[in-house]
């Protein structure tokens, strides 16, 4: 099925090159400036800068007394598509890791469906531990809370931690569950809106107009008196 830019421009094809020579070149000109002048700008989604501040979760250390783990993210999200890019990711406290965001291969109780943030260097047939903010409004320019309980953030620790943990299930360690997730303690999030991202079809008719226009202004250009 054709999208809408491609049915313009099948429509006004046949008509515009029966078009004599002389309103042709007139035709080509209306032509070029209004698909320079069709909205571009028409947006397939938007794209956010998003901060998560002092993500905590705690639990009873293994031994006892309280652990603390916290998870600090930033990068650029599209909440349509799911896709995440240039993200700085880490979990810190009993458990370190770099985390990037991604589909994994968790096969736990406790593992999140979908992209999440997740430790990639889970050694093989380990699950990783994963990171989900489940954030549900977007365009929050100041430090908001981030949800707690079941539908807010949460953190996947599975029951090796992933293999590459030294400090998993050791005494003082936060504890590993397959089975379950923590919910989070506190922490924040800003989202902010960097800018639409353009529809391919729209791109085009942008570069064709301005090619139009390119062939004209050269045109004229080098006319001869």
């Amino acid at each position: 099925m054709l999208n809408p830019s491609a049915q313009m421009l099948r429509a006004i094809r046949l008509p515009f090159w029966i078009l004599t020579a002389a309103k042709r070149k007139t035709g080509l000109a209306v032509l070029g400036t209004f698909l320079l002048i069709w909205p571009p700008h028409l947006r397939a989604d938007a794209i956010y800068y998003v901060t998560i501040t002092n993500a905590t979760f705690t639990a009873t250390c293994i031994g006892g007394g309280t652990c603390t783990e916290v998870v600090n993210v930033s990068g650029y999200y599209d909440p349509l598509t799911d896709i995440a890019t240039d993200v700085t990711a880490s979990i810190t406290g009993t458990l370190h890791a770099e985390l990037v965001f991604g589909l994994t291969t968790c096969t736990a109780p406790g593992c999140f469906s979908g992209g999440t943030l997740y430790d990639p260097n889970a050694k093989s047939g380990f699950n990783p531990i994963e990171f989900n903010p489940n954030i549900s409004t977007y365009n929050e320019p100041n430090p908001t809370p981030l949800g707690t309980g079941p539908d807010g953030a949460q953190l996947f620790v599975p029951a090796k931690c992933g293999g590459d943990q030294t400090a998993c299930n050791t005494i003082g360690a936060f504890p590993g569950n397959g089975d379950i997730d923590y919910d989070l303690t506190s922490g924040t999030y800003t989202s902010v809106e960097v800018g639409p991202v353009p529809e391919p079809a729209s791109l085009v008719l942008l570069s064709t107009g301005a090619g139009m226009m390119s062939v004209l202004l050269r045109r004229r250009r080098w006319r001869p008196n």
